[in-house]
């Protein structure tokens, strides 16, 4: 729905996981603003989610539960997401100057205690056919001692490899560190 201020939406959605070992079902429920500021080329999503059961399985989850099922490992662990707050902004620079985007995630679990958190800055740009960018990752997920914090630096770079009559590859390299 289009707002005076941005557009709003929710939804809700179902789930049923029957399987051997699994007949889960529950719901979830989201809200998301979004609002793109044409004159700076700003774009800004808030999204706030609630999954009302430890029943509710998304896509993911319930493909990792039953090949977990499926492979005889009844030993696994999978964090059951209760609450969750999302932000992304994107910043498209002047001509020539890239774009930036920066993003955070804060989620707690039916399964688990403490609250994980997410964070993520980068920046992308290209000089001809060569795009190219860099991030920065942090994390911080609950462990027995308080939080973990997990660090990454990304670096990718790709550049389209002509091969004529509209036929293209691309060469790509990424490169991570913790």
């Amino acid at each position: 729905m289009n707002t005076g201020i941005g557009a709003l939406s929710f939804d809700v959605t179902h789930s049923r996981l029957k399987s051997d070992a699994h007949d889960d079902s529950g719901q979830s429920y989201r809200a998301t603003f979004n609002r793109m500021f044409t004159d700076t080329q700003t774009s800004i999503v808030l999204a706030a989610y609630r999954y009302s059961t430890k029943g509710y399985y998304n896509l993911n989850d319930a493909l990792y539960a039953v090949d977990q099922e499926k492979n005889s490992r009844s030993n696994y662990t999978l964090w059951r997401q209760k609450n969750g707050m999302t932000f992304t902004v994107n910043q498209n620079l002047p001509d020539g100057w890239g774009g930036f985007y920066l993003s955070g995630r804060i989620s707690d679990y039916w399964n688990r205690s403490g609250t994980e958190k997410q964070y993520q800055v980068s920046y992308n740009n290209s000089f001809g056919r060569l795009s190219w960018s860099a991030s920065a990752q942090r994390v911080y997920t609950p462990d027995s001692s308080g939080h973990r914090r997990d660090d990454r630096i990304s670096l990718n770079f790709s550049y389209p490899l002509w091969f004529g009559d509209n036929r293209t590859a691309n060469l790509t390299s990424n490169t991570s560190f913790n």
